[in-house]
């Protein structure tokens, strides 16, 4: 992933050119929306803290929690976020990472799983879309994963204006 990443902030341990994250189960929505900005994100709502800690110590990922625990350990990759809402969580997160996220990397992985999606025909959907999907779309993507499918929509306009409002 192509970021842009200065400034104070930028040194938290994350690999410049891919950062991940696993994140606890109090911020479901912010994962949802950090993997439509193509971001790598580890999410389950049955995360603890020995969870996160778990997987940040075997993956290298950064913590990114609601749980104020962390800001007394500093010495882990952690961020505590503290924004109520989901819109002002990615503001909150990808400024203090200095994250600039790359247009082109929107809409490349699976919401509900986080694996990178695979371009595929409406052939190749053909039964597991609605009809009328089918003859009105002629791009689908599917996770290899899930096998969940993918395409542009309304809903895909809606959320490219809520990621320019965040991104700016």
């Amino acid at each position: 992933m192509d970021v842009k990443r200065t400034g104070p902030n930028s040194t938290m341990g994350l690999p410049p050119d891919r950062p991940s994250f696993v994140l606890d189960r109090m911020l479901g929505r912010l994962a949802k929306w950090l993997r439509v900005m193509g971001l790598d994100v580890l999410y389950d709502n049955t995360y603890d803290t020995h969870d996160l800690l778990r997987i940040s110590g075997q993956t290298g990922r950064l913590i990114v929690t609601r749980n104020t625990w962390f800001e007394s350990h500093r010495e882990l990759r952690s961020i505590v976020l503290h924004d109520n809402y989901t819109v002002g969580q990615m503001k909150e997160l990808l400024k203090r990472l200095d994250i600039v996220p790359d247009p082109a990397r929107f809409f490349t992985r699976c919401t509900v799983c986080n694996a990178g999606l695979a371009s595929v025909t409406g052939e190749q959907v053909k039964g597991s879309v609605p009809e009328y999907v089918l003859h009105t779309t002629t791009a689908f993507s599917r996770c290899p994963v899930c096998g969940r499918i993918y395409w542009g929509g309304t809903h895909k306009q809606n959320m490219l204006q809520t990621l320019k409002v965040v991104t700016g």
